[in-house]
């Protein structure tokens, strides 16, 4: 998979968390937030693969940054299932093409 798809994706969600009602501002400050630090994972990533050396230094970091990220969507992806399913739908989504391109 590639990460060309990736800001349209993202941009979806961020339409799809514009339009989902009574969500409270915790829960859009999370998700938000979760969706900065997946842009910047992008971009680290992007850079190590640039910079071949101290490239294990940097895959660890990304590998740690990949499990933060990954775990945070779950943990989300279990809160809003009740509540916000098709949110729930496209955070899930993202979560499989994140984990196929190896966030």
């Amino acid at each position: 998979m590639s990460t060309e798809d990736l800001p349209q994706r993202l941009k979806h969600l961020q339409d799809e968390l514009i339009n989902t009602q009574k969500l409270d501002e915790n829960s859009v400050k999370l998700l938000q937030a979760l969706l900065d630090d997946i842009q910047f994972a992008i971009g680290r990533s992007a850079d190590s693969s640039e910079n071949v050396a101290g490239k294990e230094v940097a895959d660890v970091a990304t590998n740690e940054e990949s499990n933060s990220i990954g775990a945070r969507l779950q943990g989300l992806i279990d809160a809003f299932e009740a509540e916000h399913p098709k949110l729930t739908s496209s955070l899930s989504h993202l979560a499989e093409f994140l984990a196929g391109i190896g966030i």
